[in-house]
C-alpha cells in the first residue's frame, strides 16, 4: 500500500502549491484533509479484499472437513450400530448439517403446537358465552 501521505510530501518538494483546479488533478495534489481519507478508503478496500478471501477459505475448510469427519465416524463404529446415524450425530457435534438433510429441533409440546396453530387458534377464537 502506497502511503498517500509520502506521496504528498514527494510533490510538496518538487511543486509549487497550485493555482488551478487543472494543475491540481494533472499534478495529483492533495490537501491536508483528504489525506486521512484517501487512507481510510485504501484501508477498507483492503480490507473489504480480505474479508472475500477469509470468507471462500472458510468455506473451503468446511467443505473439506464436514466428509471427513462423517466418514471417519461412519467406517470407526463397531458392527451392530448404526453407522449413518453415527456419522449424522458426529456432524452436529462439529456444527455441520447432516448429510440427508434433515434439522434438529429443540422444541417442547407446546411449541409444536403454537407452529401447527392449535394453541393460536384456541387463544384468537373470540368467546361466546355471554
Amino acid at each position: 500500500m502506497k502511503d498517500p501521505s509520502t506521496v504528498q510530501q514527494a510533490l510538496r518538494k518538487i511543486h509549487k502549491s497550485p493555482k488551478s483546479n487543472k494543475e491540481v488533478q494533472t499534478i495529483g495534489w492533495k490537501a491536508i484533509i483528504e489525506l486521512p481519507l484517501e487512507i481510510y478508503k485504501q484501508v477498507l478496500q483492503e480490507a473489504q479484499d480480505d474479508v472475500g478471501n477469509g470468507i471462500n477459505k472458510l468455506l473451503h475448510q468446511s467443505e473439506v472437513k464436514a466428509p471427513h469427519v462423517f466418514l471417519d465416524t461412519y467406517f470407526s463404529t463397531k458392527e451392530g450400530t448404526k453407522k449413518w446415524s453415527t456419522g449424522n450425530i458426529a456432524l452436529r457435534r462439529n456444527r455441520f448439517n447432516r448429510i440427508d438433510g434433515q434439522s434438529h429441533s429443540y422444541s417442547n409440546k407446546c411449541d409444536k403446537e403454537l407452529v401447527k396453530g392449535k394453541r393460536f387458534e384456541q387463544y384468537s377464537k373470540p368467546s361466546t358465552s355471554a
